[in-house]
């Protein structure tokens, strides 16, 4: 079931140039409500421009949950959007 969250979330990420030498943002790790969730699927990210701040969009998951975090460029926070462990109800 999707469930919208907005809350703020720690995460480990690995910053690197893709061999196109494209800068990527990878996010390795995340830790919510204290429990550690180990990213082992990346989707396509995305970013646009909220006025002068970018703001970059990751559709992730693990064996189990999706997750859509948030990541702003100006305050470096990361944000669970939301999250959804595949059920539909």
């Amino acid at each position: 079931m999707l469930q919208e969250i907005h809350e703020k979330v720690e995460a480990i990420v690995k910053y690197y140039y893709s061999e196109k030498g494209k800068f990527t943002i990878m996010p390795l790790k995340i830790r919510w409500r204290g429990r550690e969730h180990i990213i082992t699927k990346l989707g396509y990210p995305h970013k646009y421009k909220d006025g002068r701040i970018t703001m970059f969009i990751f559709e992730v998951s693990n064996k189990s949950t999706w997750f859509r975090l948030k990541h702003n460029t100006e305050t470096l926070t990361w944000e669970l959007e939301a999250v959804s462990d595949g059920n539909a109800t």
